[in-house]
């Protein structure tokens, strides 16, 4: 029983194999995947050059002792806002009072000695009509007489620093602004051979901001605009704009104050000065800003493509185009500033081809593809610019954004090729932001 049934397991075994062997597999390619595609946006963009700044007062002083002696009053609260010619600090004047009594007596002295001398020169000249006295005498009471009033002259001088001396133990700020806190408390010694820090008073209503620009920025920055007949070339007509590290957009307009005489051939750069109204204190002095120009007078013609098209590796931005045989070819491109979600190219794009929008970790080099066209929004009403993200790796993969319908293993899309990093920074040419009206350019 256990041979037949033994007999039977084997003659179904071999069935099933001769079976097998009788079918062949069938392979069956997977689709071209799909990929959004879309032309770029062209329109008039006005173009801006952004640096990194620092900000410094107009005007700043540090209150220093003129005089020696003991600090006796202090009359400001640190961080207060103090007038020009405002009391501050007072040094106590009892010594000082003591010296101007002393000068103005010595004055007295000087001035009786005059008179003796006037009255004994002119008994002398008196005298030697008379041949009562000799030449020598008379010549020596007129020296008697001038040095006299050399002493005089000596005397006043000495009672006008005495008087002077008693003045500075009143410490005033010549500015008005903000001031600092103390540096040296009641009772201390002040001026002991130096003129020692007491305090400093800052202006922060404007507020200047300095920034160094290349040469070929400069050089870019002056096309199109009139040459100035004046000392200050006109600079004063080019609008600034300025942001902090937290502020969104550009909140801050001011103008261009200063251009310095020459570029400086050591760094190859050329510095500039902005001047900002600061009437709420927002911005205080010794602050790293961005600050943007505009580039050009007026609006010029641009292309915008999609942030999230951008990708990025060690041979730099490029994008994914699929060309008429729907193939899927890279573009190395230059941006330049962002507008809302959309970045300027500045070079590489002509503004007909597809761009790739979405589905770019299967949009491989050479590879078939099926197209989704949409459409993309020009940018509305005044553009703005916005600060972009630092440079990423060049081994990065490409944000969600990018592909949210895709998620391959970043690991199998590295080994084939596959296009890795978003856009990072563009040029230096300035950044437009979100939600911020910005005035036209000069």
């Amino acid at each position: 029983m256990k041979r037949r049934f033994s007999n039977c397991v084997v003659l179904f075994g071999l069935l099933l194999i001769f079976s097998g062997c009788g079918e062949q597999n069938a392979y069956v390619p997977s689709p071209p995947p799909e990929v959004t595609v879309a032309l770029p946006v062209q329109q008039k963009v006005t173009r801006y050059l952004e640096e990194t700044g620092s900000t410094r007062p107009v005007e700043m002083v540090e209150i220093r002792a003129r005089v020696q002696g003991y600090l006796d009053e202090i009359y400001f609260d640190p961080g207060s806002e103090v007038k020009a010619g405002e009391l501050l600090y007072e040094i106590q004047p009892q010594e000082f009072e003591a010296k101007v009594k002393a000068a103005q007596a010595a004055e007295k002295t000087a001035d009786a000695s005059i008179a003796f001398a006037k009255a004994e020169s002119d008994r002398q000249k008196l005298m030697i009509k008379e041949n009562a006295t000799s030449q020598q005498k008379v010549d020596l009471a007129e020296a008697s007489l001038k040095q006299a009033e050399a002493s005089m002259e000596s005397a006043k001088a000495t009672r006008s620093q005495a008087e002077l001396d008693l003045e500075y133990t009143k410490v005033t700020t010549p500015i008005a602004g903000r001031v600092g806190e103390t540096l040296v408390k009641r009772g201390n010694l002040v001026g002991d051979g130096i003129a020692t820090h007491l305090t400093t008073v800052v202006k922060y209503d404007p507020i200047y901001v300095y920034f160094n620009i290349s040469e070929r920025e400069l050089l870019e920055a002056s096309k199109g605009r009139p040459e100035g007949k004046g000392k200050r070339s006109d600079i004063t007509h080019v609008k600034a704009f300025m942001r902090r590290v937290t502020d969104t957009g550009f909140p801050f307009a001011g103008h261009l104050d200063y251009a310095d005489l020459g570029v400086d051939q050591s760094t190859g750069t050329y510095m500039i000065r902005a001047v900002f109204p600061n009437p709420d204190y927002k911005i205080v002095p010794g602050l790293f800003v961005r600050i943007r120009i505009p580039m050009t007078p007026e609006p010029v013609d641009a292309i915008l493509i999609p942030e999230v098209a951008v990708l990025s590796d060690q041979a730099g931005q490029h994008v994914m185009i699929v060309g008429d045989d729907d193939l899927v070819e890279r573009r190395n491109i230059k941006l330049g500033a962002k507008y809302e979600d959309l970045i300027v190219v500045s070079d590489g794009l002509n503004g007909d081809e597809q761009v790739v929008i979405n589905g770019i970790q299967r949009a491989r080099v050479g590879a078939q593809v099926v197209t989704k066209s949409e459409t993309l929004k020009p940018v509305e009403g005044t553009l703005d610019a916005v600060e972009q993200s630092p440079p990423t790796s060049a081994k990065e993969t490409p944000s969600a954004a990018a592909d949210q319908d895709a998620a391959p293993n970043p690991a199998t899309d590295s080994a084939a090729g596959q296009p890795q990093a978003p856009a990072a920074d563009p040029e230096v040419e300035g950044k437009p932001a979100d939600n911020q009206e910005v005035p036209p350019a000069p």
